[in-house]
């Protein structure tokens, strides 16, 4: 979710202005977040965390973006764990899942995880919901594995070109040095992702400052800037299944209309609904509309 340019140059300015700072805080001993009501799955890149909300009814996999946790979906899990179960994950390097970079963090170990806990918690068929990153995994996803009924993606990062030629360069900057990332930092970011500015609040702030608590975060979150560069999801959309789903904000900075364009014109085989007002995050800013259209689709 937080991945264009103006935010990563913010982002890798602050942590070489701070870097004596930062040499005192990774002294600090960190352990790993502490999260309740959920569940860990030993991955091949160190443990993954998902939650289960529900106990009948059809498979729903939540997927969230860059950046992001399973916090984003809080709004749309209470309207479907009483006629779904309902599984939101929080991906590899993301969230309280390993920060570890034992593989490479790239689009087909990325799915490959998704696809390992998939089969382990004994899921045949299901439905997926992605947001940004989430969203271009859950449509490459749905070219590869015919158990998936359908995908629907929210603000899908499906375009390589949304990571500039500016935050390639500076990538290996951001491996040697930590990033700076605080609560005002993440504030900023929302503010920019956010259209309606009413609706941050300081525990929205927590929530997604919380992750970047662990010193590894940052590597994950640049190194998962791999996944949207990836010209295979873009290259190869003509391929999503007749029925996909995908859903737009109008005034989305982060996915501009021309790129939005790009992803619907190659995809005529999908459906496509554009909120008239929302910015990148429509699971903040309007979720009663992103809920009214995933009860359309996952029946």
């Amino acid at each position: 979710m937080l991945f264009d340019s103006t935010l990563i140059y913010i982002v890798i300015v602050a942590s070489l202005i701070t870097s004596l700072l930062l040499l005192w805080r990774l002294r600090t001993k960190y352990s790993p977040l502490p999260e309740q009501e959920g569940f860990f799955f030993e991955s091949d890149c160190g443990p993954l965390f998902y939650k289960i909300y529900g106990k009948k009814g059809p498979w729903m996999i939540l997927v969230h973006g860059i950046g992001s946790s399973h916090y984003c979906w809080r709004h749309i899990i209470p309207e479907f764990e009483n006629t779904h179960r309902v599984l939101a994950i929080d991906l590899w390097g993301f969230g309280s899942s390993s920060k570890e970079l034992n593989l490479p963090m790239n689009l087909d170990n990325q799915v490959e995880q998704i696809k390992k806990l998939i089969q382990y918690l004994h899921i045949k068929n299901y439905y997926y919901v992605g947001h940004s990153l989430g969203g271009a995994i859950g449509l490459w996803l749905s070219i590869k594995d015919n158990n998936m009924k359908k995908c629907i993606a929210i603000t899908p990062a499906a375009h390589p070109r949304l990571v500039s030629k500016f935050i390639e360069k500076m990538k290996w900057l951001a491996r040697w040095t930590p990033l700076w990332i605080n609560k005002n930092l993440i504030r900023r970011l929302l503010f920019k992702l956010i259209k309606d500015k009413s609706l941050i609040s300081e525990d929205m702030v927590d929530n997604y400052f919380k992750p970047y608590l662990e010193p590894k975060a940052h590597l994950s979150f640049v190194a998962a800037l791999n996944i949207i560069q990836d010209k295979r999801i873009f290259d190869h959309l003509h391929e999503v299944p007749k029925g996909t789903v995908m859903l737009w904000g109008q005034k989305d900075q982060v996915i501009p209309l021309k790129i939005a364009r790009l992803i619907q014109k190659k995809t005529p085989q999908a459906e496509h609904f554009t909120h008239p007002t929302s910015g990148h995050l429509p699971t903040e800013e309007d979720y009663q509309w992103v809920i009214s259209h995933l009860k359309a689709q996952v029946k």
